[in-house]
């Protein structure tokens, strides 16, 4: 089940890639960023930019990342993602899910919690963006698309060998200021979760014996050892901003324009997919097959009973959260 589970996924993220890719790639194509000043915009001991300098290629390189997300934003407006890709979204980022091992990386794990058979547990709404945007971001811009360009462009597009080094040094910049903006975010807005391994939970219902204890893993408690660094990279290849001659004290307004923008469109994504997730969910729920039979009669019953009450304790829950 769960090698089928993976190869369904790996397609998943093909197919979401294959859906980006070109709005992206024909808003900033290879003539746009094929400027060998912005590539300078990566400290050089031997070669130090002026602050002018710095100014101007930090500006187009902003300019471009700007032109990535109004691709994005109008993509998504023309051809929305579809009930099915919206559904495995929320398999991995909603509560009660349970992700496929290896796919959230580590900065994600340390910051959430997860049940003692491995799905996510009191998933907050943070929590369910912080995965979707290094889902988006991440895994599908800068490593689905701009990192992997040579499988969407034409064979022999770029047949200049200088030239090919200069975009790609440039995407790999766009990649650079995408890649700060969201993990700079996430450390600071999604506390890394403390493991803790005590029993603290008493269950007692039908599957367990009476008064057995269940453990439950972790609390949320922000612990300032092991909040990580602003300044790091969950894809490889990918230069660092404290390499580069753009301050993020100096670069401010900028980037959190950039911020700004991109928050909005995961915004948008992560409530299309709660409300589709939900949707489904209950109707899940609710269709408990009930039989009509003698000899079944009390046991459909009672399944209903329950499904009834668990979606009661569900709907309660979601209206909290929304008060």
């Amino acid at each position: 089940f769960i090698g089928d589970y993976e190869k369904m996924s790996q397609e998943q993220v093909n197919v979401i890639t294959k859906f980006h890719h070109y709005p992206i790639l024909e808003n900033i194509n290879l003539e746009i960023v094929n400027e060998k000043a912005v590539t300078e915009i990566i400290r050089d001991l031997k070669k130090p930019l002026k602050p002018a300098q710095v100014t101007t290629n930090s500006t187009k390189l902003f300019g471009w990342v700007r032109r990535i997300l109004d691709a994005l934003n109008a993509s998504w407006k023309t051809r929305p993602l579809d009930q099915a890709n919206l559904l495995w979204i929320g398999s991995f980022s909603q509560d009660l899910t349970f992700p496929l091992p290896e796919f959230l990386s580590e900065f994600e794990n340390s910051r959430l919690r997860f049940s003692m058979f491995g799905w996510l547990k009191d998933v907050t709404q943070q929590q369910s963006i912080m995965i979707m945007a290094i889902f988006i971001f991440i895994k599908i811009i800068i490593a689905g698309i701009l990192g992997n360009l040579q499988e969407f462009l034409p064979r022999d597009s770029v047949k200049d060998v200088q030239k090919k080094q200069i975009y790609e040094k440039n995407f790999k910049n766009i990649c650079m200021i995408i890649n700060w903006i969201v993990m700079d975010y996430f450390t600071k807005a999604v506390p890394v979760v403390i493991v803790d391994t005590k029993v603290e939970e008493v269950i007692d219902d039908f599957f367990a014996e009476p008064h057995k204890l269940i453990p439950t893993f972790g609390e949320t408690i922000q612990d300032p050892t092991r909040q990580g660094k602003t300044d790091t990279n969950l894809i490889a290849g990918i230069p660092l901003l404290k390499e580069s001659y753009i301050d993020p004290q100096l670069h401010k307004n900028q980037l959190e324009e950039i911020r700004k923008e991109m928050e909005a469109f995961v915004l948008e994504l992560y409530q299309r997919v709660t409300k589709t997730w939900r949707e489904k969910r209950k109707q899940n729920i609710k269709q408990i097959p009930y039989k009509q039979s003698d000899e079944n009669q009390e046991v459909m019953k009672k399944a209903k009973t329950i499904s009834e009450t668990v979606w009661n304790v569900i709907s309660k829950k979601e209206n909290d959260e929304n008060v």
